[in-house]
């Protein structure tokens, strides 16, 4: 409300209106049926308009479901692509989600041995504790395949997870330099760490100081990450972190190790809802498999014979190549490096005449996995079943909409009557018909929402008789009941049909006015306190001069509450009463440094 509504609104009375409030009777009657409750006219024919009324609903819902058929007709795909395109986003979230549980865990493994090796609790010279305690960090996170350390010298120990080996449970390796003499041995325990097997590997040429975690660790004298790669023994791709260990000269005295199986995020990635034609996938910025709905092809053998990531560049699903394909141009290879971190690739593609969506989306650039996660899916797997219910519903729903309408109309009209009569009457204050105070937070929050909604403005006003209790002791409760039926009722005139009017207490009254800026509720406020102070109320004992105090507050954020903005209102009353009532105070105009010396009302 502006301004210019305010000057032609009919919220506030003029003074010639004042004077229609006189008498008990006349105010509570104009106070109830001034809230929409006047008694209802006698029905020419209730037989024949019964009829009619039936056969009304149950026309008005066969075209209410045409309706919905031709409106679903146009816009159901549209919806339901929107609707697809929000669960691929949630699929990847959820990816994402899970893949970043997945893989620190290894990273914390590594942290909290370099803070064990640097606190002196395990080291080469105490092997026993080192081998334990890698042991229990591969019982405690299961994907780990292996923990090892190397140092400077090349000595080196392991304890590596044995999948599938009957009771070798564990292996650990030992590299160790003694007078110059290289002794490497393998042993394996079972679960409960009881030595089955040991073997002495007299041509192991193993050196941890020539492999890639050893030396980007010693490098970059921080935690590394690997590429992913295929595990040489296990065939299975994995990924290495390392970091280096900082002995008392802060010099780098080797590294700690911790490799991870990721073939798990395969098998979570089968498990997503993606259709029968379509997939999720992980693939690195380099244009390697990391992960893949469909794990087989994650890998492939090399020219050498041995096992590597399959590249993007190898695909030969037309399906999936037709979904990288999108997201470059022609003739080049995918390449994600230049993916911000919020960057969000959508598009749609046909293959064989069947539209398939895709989605993909990269870890942040501040992550250790350069990442990016994909899902694609056919538009019949997704949205096919979805549109079939759909149109199975609604065929259901012509079918008993008829029925439905007649008995609920049979039903509400004989039961409903006398339910809704008691829930408005368990709503209103029985003396001046106004929205008691159940009612008041019956209505009060949803309008509010209503205007966090709509961003439109809505304002709270308190308005308080004083020196109400005084009317009472001179002249009897019974004139204290007209005097509040007559300040209802010219409360009522500043009331518009959206607006709320409700007795908070006994004296009290609240006027919830939607779409009405604080500016205005005050002028409607500050005219409220004229009128009621400028005309005497007429009362069976007389004219009795009758002044209000009021308090006005309104929404100001999205995270206001209706409790908040009345205890603001409130504490403007307070305000108003404090400095001589007759008045009005205004929340954003009132200190806030302090709230102390009210008066009591």
């Amino acid at each position: 409300m502006t301004l210019n509504k305010l000057a032609n609104s009919t919220r506030v009375p003029g003074e010639q209106q004042v004077s229609r409030d006189a008498g008990v009777a006349e105010s509570a009657a104009a106070a109830w049926h001034g809230a929409g409750l006047a008694p209802a006219r006698a029905l020419p024919s209730q037989r024949s308009l019964r009829f009619v009324i039936v056969i009304g609903l149950v026309l008005l819902q066969v075209v209410t479901v045409a309706g919905i058929l031709l409106s679903q007709h146009v816009n159901e795909q549209q919806v339901l692509r929107e609707h697809m395109k929000r669960t691929m986003g949630g699929v990847i979230d959820e990816i994402k989600e899970n893949a970043q549980g997945f893989l620190t865990p290894a990273q914390n493994v590594a942290e909290l041995s370099r803070r064990l090796f640097e606190a002196g609790m395990i080291s080469w010279s105490r092997r026993a504790e080192m081998e334990r305690y890698f042991i229990e960090q591969l019982q405690v996170v299961p994907q780990l395949d292996s923990v090892y350390y190397g140092d400077r010298n090349g000595q080196f120990l392991m304890v590596r997870r044995e999948r599938d080996a009957g009771e070798h449970a564990y292996l650990v390796k030992t590299i160790e330099l003694s007078a110059g003499v290289r002794a490497v041995e393998n042993r394996w325990f079972d679960e409960s760490i009881k030595l089955v097997a040991r073997e002495d590997v007299t041509a192991d040429t193993y050196d941890p100081r020539t492999r890639p975690w050893y030396k980007n660790a010693l490098a970059k004298k921080d935690v590394v990450w690997t590429d992913p790669y295929v595990f040489f023994t296990a065939k299975t791709p994995g990924i290495t972190t390392a970091t280096p260990i900082f002995n008392r000269d802060a010099a780098v005295s080797g590294v700690v190790g911790v490799d991870l199986e990721i073939g798990k995020l395969s098998e979570f990635l089968s498990e997503q809802s993606v259709g029968a034609r379509g997939a999720a996938l992980i693939i690195n910025r380099q244009g390697d498999y990391i992960a893949h709905s469909h794990e087989q092809r994650v890998s492939r053998d090399a020219e050498t014979g041995e096992l590597r990531l399959t590249r993007i560049e190898e695909l030969e699903d037309p399906i999936e190549k037709a979904a990288i394909r999108v997201f470059r141009d022609p003739g080049e290879l995918l390449n994600f490096a230049w993916l911000n971190v919020e960057d969000t690739l959508q598009a749609s593609f046909d293959v064989a005449g069947e539209m398939y969506h895709a989605i993909f989306r990269p870890f942040p650039k501040m992550s250790p996995w350069p990442w990016v996660i994909g899902v694609y899916v056919a538009d019949t797997d997704f949205i096919g079943p979805i549109r079939r219910s759909e149109r199975n519903k609604i065929v259901l729903a012509i079918l008993v909409s008829g029925g439905i309408t007649l008995v609920a109309f049979l039903m509400a009209r004989r039961f409903m009557r006398p339910v809704v009569a008691l829930r408005d009457e368990l709503d209103r204050d029985v003396l001046t018909g106004v929205q008691n105070r159940r009612g008041l937070y019956e209505v009060a929050p949803r309008l509010v929402e209503q205007a966090q909604r709509s961003q439109s403005p809505l304002s709270v006003v308190i308005a308080d008789i004083d020196k109400f209790k005084n009317i009472n002791d001179t002249y009897g409760h019974a004139v204290g009941d007209q005097v509040l039926a007559a300040v209802v009722n010219r409360l009522r005139r500043a009331v518009e049909k959206e607006d709320l009017l409700a007795r908070y207490a006994g004296d009290e009254f609240v006027l919830l006015l939607p779409r009405t800026e604080i500016v205005v509720a005050g002028q409607v406020a500050e005219r409220l306190c004229a009128t009621i102070r400028g005309t005497p109320i007429k009362t069976t004992a007389g004219e009795i001069n009758v002044t209000v105090s009021l308090g006005v507050a309104d929404l100001r954020t999205q995270q206001d509450n209706f409790e908040l903005i009345f205890n603001e209102a409130d504490r403007a009353l307070r305000f108003a009463k404090v400095n001589g009532r007759d008045r009005v105070g205004v929340a954003s105009q009132m200190p806030t440094s302090q709230d102390t010396g009210f008066a009591a009302r």
